[in-house]
C-alpha cells in the first residue's frame, strides 16, 4: 500500500476527464498527497469504482461514452460515501444544478487555476462528515437548487454566470453543522417558511454576487438570510398561518420571532452580527418598525440587507391571505409603499438583477 512521509495511507483520488493533459497535470500536482488514479472517459471511470474505492472524485462533465453527470449518479449507486468534485468549461446551469442534486460536493468552472484546485480537493478531502450531517446538507442543497429553478430571480442567463460563487456560499455555510441543525428546525416545524428562509438566502446571495463582493461579505449575508426567521419556531403555529386579519394582540405574538431569534442564534454560539440581523431585519429606517423602532443609524447595514430580501420574497409567495405577486408587481409595490422605510440602494441593485 502506498504510504504518506508519515507513515498513513494515502487517500485515494480518481480524475476523470477526456483530454490528457488534464489529467496528467493533475497527477503531477497531486500525487505527493494523494494515491492519484486517472480515467479518460465516464465508462473506464465507472469500471474502476466498481473494482475499487475512492475517498474522492474529480471528474469533468462533458465527456464522451458516459458523461460526468450519469457517471456521477453511477458513483452514488456504488460509492455513496465519496466525495464529487464537478469541472467543466461548457456546462449549463441545468447541468450544475443536477449534479448538485445528485450530491456533488464543489462545481470548478474551466479553465481554472491549479492551486485552487489543489486547495478544493484539500478541504472536500478533511471536511469528514457523518453520513447523517451530509444527508441533511443534501436535503437543503436540493431545496435550494429546487428554488433557483423554479423562482423569479432573473434571467437564467445572468443567474448561470454567477452560480458558481453562490454555490460555493452555500456549501461553505452548510458546513457548520449548527446551521444545517437550525435549518431542519425550521423545516420540521413549518415547510413554508422553511422555504421563505431559503429564498431569502438566495436573493441575499445573488445580489452579493451580482456586485462582487468579497467571499467572507457574501457568505455572512447569505448566512443571515438564511436564519433570520428563526424565531418563529417559537410563535403559536395557528398565529403564523391565520388567514384572517390578526388581532393586535395575535400580531404582538408574532413581533416576538424577533426577540426570539436573537436569543436561539446566540445560544447557539452563533455571531452577534447574525443575530442582530434577525432582531433587526423588520426595522424601517424611518423608526416604524419592531421590536424596538429603531431609526436608520440604529440598523447595521446587514439588517437593512436582509430586510429588503426578506420584503421581496413575502410579496412574490403565495401566503395564506393572499395571492403571490410577479417580480415587477413586486417591486412596483415596494417603490409604492416603502418609501423611507427601507434601503433603496439594496432595491436597486435587486431592480438591475432582475430586470437583466
Amino acid at each position: 500500500m502506498t504510504q504518506s512521509p508519515a507513515g498513513s495511507a494515502k487517500k485515494k483520488l480518481l480524475i476523470v476527464d477526456d483530454e490528457k493533459y488534464i489529467t496528467q497535470l493533475l497527477t503531477e500536482l497531486l500525487e505527493n498527497d494523494y494515491s492519484v488514479e486517472t480515467a479518460n472517459d465516464g465508462i473506464q471511470a465507472f469500471n474502476k469504482l466498481k473494482n475499487d474505492s475512492f475517498d474522492l472524485m474529480l471528474t469533468d462533465i462533458s465527456m464522451p461514452n458516459l458523461d460526468g453527470i450519469e457517471l456521477l449518479r453511477l458513483a452514488r449507486a456504488q460509492l455513496p460515501d465519496m466525495s464529487v468534485i464537478m469541472m467543466s468549461g461548457l456546462a449549463t446551469t441545468e447541468n450544475v444544478i443536477d449534479a448538485l442534486n445528485l450530491g456533488a460536493r464543489h462545481f470548478i468552472r474551466k479553465p481554472f487555476k491549479i492551486n485552487d484546485v489543489s486547495e478544493i480537493i484539500k478541504q472536500k478531502m478533511s471536511e469528514g462528515q457523518s453520513s447523517e450531517s451530509a444527508s441533511e446538507i443534501d436535503v437543503v442543497m436540493t431545496d435550494i437548487n429546487y428554488l433557483i429553478l423554479s423562482n423569479n430571480y432573473g434571467k437564467m442567463t445572468d443567474v448561470k454566470k454567477i452560480l458558481p460563487a453562490c454555490t460555493q456560499a452555500y456549501y461553505d455555510i452548510l458546513k457548520d453543522a449548527r446551521v444545517v441543525k437550525s435549518l431542519m428546525k425550521i423545516k420540521q416545524f413549518d415547510d413554508a417558511i422553511y422555504r421563505h428562509s431559503l429564498d431569502v438566502g438566495i436573493i441575499a446571495s445573488i445580489i452579493c454576487a451580482f456586485k462582487h463582493v468579497k467571499t467572507a461579505l457574501l457568505n455572512a449575508i447569505t448566512l443571515g438570510g438564511f436564519l433570520h426567521d428563526i424565531g418563529k419556531i417559537n410563535v403559536d403555529y395557528n398565529i403564523l398561518n391565520k388567514s384572517e386579519k390578526l388581532t393586535t394582540e395575535e400580531f404582538d405574538q408574532i413581533k416576538l420571532h424577533t426577540f426570539f431569534g436573537h436569543n436561539i442564534l446566540l445560544e447557539e454560539g452563533f455571531a452577534e452580527e447574525v443575530a442582530e440581523i434577525a432582531f433587526k431585519h423588520h426595522e424601517k429606517l424611518d423608526g416604524s418598525g419592531y421590536p424596538r423602532g429603531y431609526t436608520e443609524y440604529g440598523i447595521d447595514t446587514a439588517s437593512q440587507f436582509i430586510a429588503v430580501c426578506d420584503i421581496y420574497s413575502a410579496l412574490t409567495e403565495k401566503r395564506p391571505y393572499r395571492k403571490k405577486l410577479t417580480p415587477q408587481e413586486a417591486l412596483e409595490l415596494m417603490h409604492k409603499d416603502f418609501v423611507a422605510k427601507i434601503n433603496f440602494d439594496v432595491v436597486k441593485l435587486l431592480r438591475l438583477f432582475i430586470e437583466g
